[in-house]
């Protein structure tokens, strides 16, 4: 796998032991973007006056008022940064990664993303980092000599080098500009405690936190196998390494969670009830599942329209990714012509979906497990980053799609009866026995 090839390069030229002007462990913050861009294709993002309006049009005027009036003057000794993006049983947002956690907390404030025109189940304050970051001017710059190290290894080990100088620039200020925020926001706000999710990528936040003594925990997110360099590291960088900025403690939804992955620090598999849950009682109606993201809407939705004009009778439901929801009116645009492929956000829950599903089709996800899980068949189409799954691709109920003759014999094939814990039930006793001691590392 390529990673394999990455982790040697790591090695071989001492990146963990670069350093920035400003004292941080500069590789390990530029590490996942440049693995990105051999790995990833390139994706758009919306530019800095489209982003105004959409956080206005999300937020709203008034809604911001409030939100500043909160981020002023409340506080609570624990703060958690959720992504609310899951409905309830009375249509509000919550975060399911981090709900058996909050039940367990007793006073405490929840940060959130921006979500347009959404209740959620708790009071929550705006989280104004990425408002911050594209309208701050503040532009830090990685020194030319550890910028040509990089360039040069990565030639020498890949061929080419597909990043910049300015965009190691560019990934470190993010990064800067994310430690400036928080470094402000927790002084202001003053938590004895920090959760979080975000996918491994919130390295500007867990510095901050560290700066000023604050113990920091992460949750888990979605999936993550060796080749996701945001968890993955190589051998020998150990736990709580100095080399690495890594939160305090990673708890996870179950024992299975990092068993074959290098993580620089404690992980404790607490498990998840809404994970681990397999009851739903909906009756299967013929139809395809597709769970797209921003990385692999392109292949998915070509894959879903040629199945749909060779198989015009059956319909598919093409389940966007949160961080896909301001592109909607593009997939619109791309399905009109085609009546049997619905596009949806979040209106229905995913267990009723993978239930209702002859079949769910992805290339990489955490849908992947929950399917399974619920004793459901899957289709991994053999594109992008498909093969950190490989880990899955003997089961009974996966199949291996190249194209529309796979997922028509994969539809047509039936379902094994068969059921295997991905994810274990929370357990409360040993989540508060590791919750209640410091776990700071200093």
């Amino acid at each position: 796998m390529f990673v394999d090839g990455f982790f040697e390069m790591e090695k071989k030229h001492s990146f963990f032991d670069l350093k920035s002007e400003e004292g941080f462990p500069v590789w390990d913050i530029l590490r996942f973007s440049i693995y990105q861009k051999y790995t990833f294709p390139t994706v758009s993002h919306i530019g800095r006056n489209k982003l105004l309006l959409s956080f206005i049009y999300s937020v709203g005027l008034l809604r911001i008022f409030f939100s500043l009036f909160s981020f002023c003057f409340k506080k609570a000794p624990v703060i958690f940064f959720t992504y609310g993006r899951n409905i309830d049983e009375n249509g509000k947002l919550f975060d399911k990664c981090c709900e058996n956690i909050i039940r367990q907390t007793d006073r405490y404030l929840i940060v959130e993303r921006f979500r347009a025109l959404k209740k959620y189940r708790y009071p929550i304050e705006y989280n104004f980092v990425q408002f911050y970051k594209n309208f701050s001017r503040e532009k830090v710059k990685i020194s030319d000599e550890i910028a040509n190290k990089i360039i040069e290894a990565l030639i020498e080990s890949f061929g080419e080098s597909k990043v910049t100088k300015d965009e190691l620039d560019r990934i470190y200020t993010d990064f800067i500009k994310g430690y400036t925020y928080y470094r402000f926001f927790f002084r202001l706000k003053r938590p004895e405690k920090v959760y979080f999710i975000g996918n491994g990528l919130q390295k500007g936040m867990v510095a901050a936190a560290h700066s000023l003594g604050i113990q920091i925990e992460e949750i888990q997110h979605g999936m993550f196998e060796r080749d996701h360099l945001a968890y993955s590291y190589p051998s020998f960088i150990q736990k709580r390494d100095k080399a690495v900025i890594f939160p305090d403690v990673f708890y996870t939804m179950g024992a299975l969670w990092g068993a074959d992955v290098n993580i620089p620090t404690p992980i404790i598999p607490v498990g998840n009830d809404y994970f681990a849950n397999t009851s739903c009682d909906e009756t299967p109606d013929g139809s395809i599942l597709f769970i797209s993201s921003i990385i692999h809407e392109a292949d998915l939705s070509a894959l879903a329209i040629d199945f749909v004009q060779k198989n015009p009778s059956i319909s598919i439901n093409f389940k966007l990714h949160p961080n896909e929801f301001r592109d909607e009116k593009k997939y619109i645009k791309r399905f009109a012509a085609y009546p049997n492929i619905h596009l949806l956000r979040n209106e229905i829950t995913l267990p009723v979906l993978i239930a209702k599903a002859t079949i769910v089709v992805l290339i990489n996800s955490t849908v992947l497990y929950e399917t399974l899980n619920q004793g459901g068949k899957v289709a991994i189409y053999k594109k992008v980053n498909y093969e950190s799954q490989v880990g899955c691709f003997n089961h009974p109920n996966v199949y291996l799609l190249d194209g529309i003759d796979d997922l028509e014999k994969a539809y047509d094939a039936p379902k094994k009866d068969i059921k295997e814990a991905f994810f274990d039930k929370f357990d409360v006793e040993k989540f508060k026995s590791y919750a209640k001691s410091p776990h700071y590392r200093a």
